[in-house]
């Protein structure tokens, strides 16, 4: 075990336990702003641990969006299966969705056999991942529950090709704290934002031709790269400095079923804040945003709407 898998799997789980409840005593008034700074304090100190420890690895180690393991299946209903997740510089201590999405999508396409996912509505992301997940897809027909309901974390549908929706739901496995870190640096290589604004968005940026060696981007990789692109940009966009931004729905996102074609050539992107009405736009340290994101084309065939919050908020409070 490196020194980073320790102080993932035996530092971090019990520290954010900690900082989240000292974070929630102090709101109930039976801790003191000083408890509540000094465990901020440890965390800080423990985020610096991960990234050090990490940086001296040659390689921070990948997650494709294929590695997990099928534990019930039942054809054309319902699969079931673990996937491991892994934390990353954008999230640090938090799993990135568009991580989560890639694992959904590709056991979605185990489910649905022969057919191309194409889209995603209706996601509610529920509360921070912090440890590794089962993951349900299911038809109609098929069951999402799993576990507890205190240990579901999101939930969501998936859009196929031949037009069926399946439903999913994201569970965390509370005995196995993410153990993993990656260096999911490919999007940050390929992403250019752009200083003005395009085409009447409030921000725009260009996501470079992916390169795949000659090989075909598989379509969850793609559909995860896709999101990367999507929330770094909403990120920029944001100009975020010291607040926290949470993505909290994807109200709908659409992509053709060539995505990895369409990457594979480059595209561009822009995206409009949609302002919460007055009075609606707060709620205690956080602040509601809605965000659209689209192809910036004559014809596009990515369009995207998001939900989020952000705000100055202490480091703790993100994992009440």
């Amino acid at each position: 075990m490196t020194a980073g898998e320790h102080i993932l799997r035996h530092r971090v789980p019990p520290a954010v336990e900690q900082a989240a409840a000292v974070a929630r005593r102090y709101r109930d008034g039976t801790a003191s702003l000083i408890d509540v700074m000094e465990q901020e304090a440890k965390l800080r100190c423990l985020v610096e641990d991960v990234m050090a420890a990490h940086a001296q690895t040659a390689s921070y180690g990948s997650l494709r969006t294929d590695e997990f393991e099928v534990v019930e299946m039942e054809p054309g209903r319902r699969c079931m299966a673990t996937a491991p997740m892994a934390f990353c510089p954008e999230a640090v201590l938090m799993v990135h969705a568009p991580i989560m999405m890639g694992r959904v999508a590709a056991i979605a396409e185990r489910l649905a056999v022969g057919q191309k996912i194409i889209g995603l509505q209706n996601v509610f992301i529920r509360k921070p991942v912090w440890h590794d997940t089962v993951i349900v897809v299911a038809s109609g027909a098929g069951d999402i529950a799993c576990g507890t309901a205190g240990d579901l974390a999101v939930r969501g549908q998936v859009l196929c090709s031949n037009g069926d929706v399946l439903r999913f739901a994201v569970y965390e496995d509370v005995d196995k704290p993410v153990a993993l870190w990656i260096d999911n640096g490919e999007i940050a290589r390929l992403f250019r934002p752009h200083k003005s604004a395009h085409d009447g968005a409030e921000f725009s940026f260009a996501v470079e031709a992916v390169q795949a060696g000659g090989s075909p981007i598989p379509h969850s990789h793609a559909i995860q790269l896709l999101l990367e692109a999507m929330m770094r940009g909403i990120v920029f966009s944001r100009r975020t400095d010291s607040r926290a931004l949470l993505l909290t729905k994807i109200e709908s996102l659409r992509w053709p079923k060539n995505l990895g074609d369409v990457l594979a050539r480059g595209l561009e992107l822009g995206l409009w804040l949609r302002r919460p009405a007055r009075g609606g736009a707060s709620k205690g340290d956080w602040h509601r945003l809605a965000m659209c994101c689209a192809e910036l084309s004559e014809m596009p065939c990515i369009e995207a709407d998001f939900k989020g919050v952000e705000g100055h908020v202490r480091f703790s409070d993100l994992f009440i």
